[in-house]
C-alpha cells in the first residue's frame, strides 16, 4: 500500500486518472461508499500499487469496495428497484451487496 501525505498533490491526480466514474475537484471532495454506508474524502482513499498501476480502496477497515462504488453524498439512490438493477448490473449476488441507505 502506498501512503501520500495529505496533501500531496500525486494523490490528487491519481484520484482524478483512476476514478472514472466521478471527478475529484480536490482532496477535500467526499464520497459516500455503497458497501460501508461511510463518507470519505480523498485525504483518505487508500492507494495501493498493482502490476504496474495503482488501485483506489475505500479507506474503512474490513470495507472491499473500489470507485465503482462510490457515489457523491448528495447523489439519491431513487428507490429500491433501482438499486437493485444497479447490484445486479454489478453481477454481485444478493447475500453480497449492501442494504439500500
Amino acid at each position: 500500500m502506498i501512503s501520500f501525505a495529505q496533501d500531496d498533490p500525486d494523490k490528487l491526480a491519481i484520484l482524478q486518472r483512476h476514478d472514472h466514474f466521478r471527478h475529484w475537484n480536490s482532496l477535500d471532495d467526499t464520497r459516500l461508499c455503497l458497501l460501508c454506508e461511510k463518507n470519505f474524502s480523498g485525504h483518505e482513499v487508500l492507494v495501493s500499487h498493482e502490476r504496474s498501476d495503482y488501485e483506489l480502496h475505500c479507506p474503512t477497515a474490513g470495507c472491499y469496495s473500489h470507485v465503482h462504488q462510490w457515489v457523491y453524498p448528495s447523489d439519491p439512490l431513487i428507490n429500491e428497484k433501482v438499486y437493485a438493477d444497479w447490484w445486479e448490473a454489478l453481477g454481485d449476488s444478493l447475500d453480497k451487496r449492501a442494504q439500500p441507505i
